[in-house]
Order: structure tokens, then C-alpha cells, then sequence
């Protein structure tokens, strides 16, 4: 609901904090597929923090992660 909430305002910028955590794969997946449509179809940023990595890993367009207190980036 909070995310259709944030969306009806047409931000420029989606940021989410572990949207993964503690939903079943399906789920997942039209969550990825939502995400990457905003991305395609609104050009808008999404950023988001994860632990599934692998789950947007074919939608990332760059990937960061936090080592030894360093930001550190990758493109895939």
C-alpha cells in the first residue's frame, strides 16, 4: 500500500530499503518485473538496499556494495 502510495506522486526517484525481505518468490517477481518496467517505461531511479543481491542482478544497471566501511561500484 505504501508503495502505491509513493508512486501516485510520480517521484523522480524510488529509494527501498530491503523490499525483498520476508516475501515468497512470486512475489519477488513481480516486484523485480514492476521495477524494471518504472525504470524502462517512466525513467525513473530506483535505488534500492539489499541482501539479495541476485534477485536484481539482471535489471541493476550498477551495483554498489559497502566493504571495510568503503562504498565500492560495479557495472555489470
Amino acid at each position: 500500500m505504501l508503495l502505491a502510495r509513493t508512486l501516485a506522486t510520480r517521484p523522480n526517484t524510488l529509494m527501498l530499503d530491503e523490499p525483498t525481505r520476508g516475501i515468497d518468490r512470486d512475489t519477488l517477481s513481480i516486484l523485480v518485473d514492476l521495477l524494471a518496467r518504472l525504470w524502462r517505461e517512466e525513467r525513473m531511479t530506483v535505488v534500492l538496499v539489499t541482501h539479495d543481491v541476485e534477485a536484481f542482478r539482471g535489471i541493476a544497471t550498477r551495483t554498489g556494495w559497502v566493504r571495510d566501511g568503503k562504498l565500492k561500484w560495479k557495472k555489470p
